[in-house]
């Protein structure tokens, strides 16, 4: 958002200069807290536990916001009440998510399998969710399908999209500052 409001303010050179003022601190702080515990705290009992602390305080900060947003997310639009037919999806999406499957994938699946639904073609919907189940049956026991191979030897790796970023960003250092100042404004619009 900051680089956006850097953005109309100053075009790109504003957006940037807005973008590093709100990602630097971030950045310094937790490499000065990096450092500080591999210097110090590695062997504390009292600054281990407190990182045991931190962990449970994290975890319970996710569910809250899983909670909150799920809350809305399964209210219908037109009705204000909760759709038993968003919350199967929402499960169908979590499944789907658990088996590694692209999220622009399980997005598309899940929009038009609720399209489906919410055009009363129940039967379609079936048969759109029984050959998807099927496909990723299939793609499921084809783990070098599933997976992404990596181009080289057919050994299992890392997908293709993920190839391709490391890459780019092995090149030079510039490249690797520029890819990750793009990956941190995924994170902060």
């Amino acid at each position: 958002m900051c680089c956006y409001f850097g953005m109309v303010a100053r075009g790109r050179v504003g957006s940037i200069i807005a973008g590093l003022g709100f990602m630097l601190p971030g950045f310094f702080i937790m490499l000065s807290a990096s450092w500080a515990y591999s210097l110090y705290g590695l062997s504390n009992p009292r600054i281990n536990a407190s990182f045991l602390a931190m962990q449970a305080v994290a975890v319970s900060m996710v569910f809250r916001a899983v909670h909150k947003i799920g809350e809305h997310a399964c209210i219908n639009a037109t009705t204000q009440t909760l759709d038993q037919w968003l919350l199967v999806i929402t499960g169908l999406a979590a499944i789907e998510t658990v088996l590694e499957v692209n999220f622009f994938i399980v997005l598309a699946h899940c929009g038009i399998l609720y399209f489906l639904i919410q055009q009363r073609w129940y039967i379609t919907a079936a048969i759109f969710a029984g050959l998807s189940l099927a496909l990723y049956i299939f793609l499921a026991l084809d783990t070098d399908l599933f997976q992404g191979t990596n181009g080289t030897n057919g050994d299992s790796g890392s997908s293709d999209h993920s190839a391709i970023v490391l890459w780019l960003a092995s090149n030079s250092l510039p490249s690797l500052f520029i890819m990750g100042f793009l990956g941190s404004l995924i994170t902060v619009t």
